[in-house]
């Protein structure tokens, strides 16, 4: 599933990161489409919203500045994000193990993560097994209740499988 979002899925985020004084995390095993639908945000709200990359660092989505020294390594990315006094969304994409293991790591040390001025978003997988989050961290939910598996038809919501 593509993690493209739509304009409520968007308005639903924006609602949950205002309201929010934990850290977030949404189940989703791939993140294509994600980069579009937060700068989408962005554009907005004016919010500064930086996507976290392994190889890069933080990409901030609303321009293209090149990402801040060091931030390719997850502590110096969320040291950098602490350090900012302007409110700003981190989304840190933890698809791979091995960062899994170093975002553990880190949030176990119980990091001061300054959420009056910033939000995190963790993108974990969905078959994952995640206790640190469940039990420290607000999940949210980016579905728009819609499975795939209805169509509207002759103004009436039905099954796929009626018309297979």
């Amino acid at each position: 599933m593509s993690l493209q979002l739509n304009r409520k899925q968007l308005l639903n985020l924006e609602d949950q990161l205002l309201k929010t004084e934990q850290v977030l995390y949404v189940h989703a095993d791939n993140t294509d489409g994600l980069n579009m639908s937060l700068k989408s945000l962005s554009l907005q709200t004016g919010w500064a919203i930086y996507v976290w990359n392994n190889e890069k660092g933080l990409l901030n989505l609303k321009n293209s500045e090149p990402a801040p020294a060091k931030t390719a390594d997850l502590k110096e990315a969320i040291r950098y994000s602490v350090e900012r006094k302007h409110f700003a969304v981190y989304v840190l994409p933890v698809i791979s193990k091995e960062i899994w293991l170093e975002v553990k790591i880190l949030l176990s040390g119980k990091p001061d993560l300054n959420l009056r001025s910033s939000r995190y978003l963790f993108i974990v997988p969905k078959n994952g097994r995640h206790e640190y989050l469940t039990k420290h961290c607000e999940k949210i939910s980016l579905s728009s209740g819609l499975n795939g598996n209805i169509v509207l038809r002759d103004g009436q919501w039905v099954s796929t499988s009626e018309y297979a």
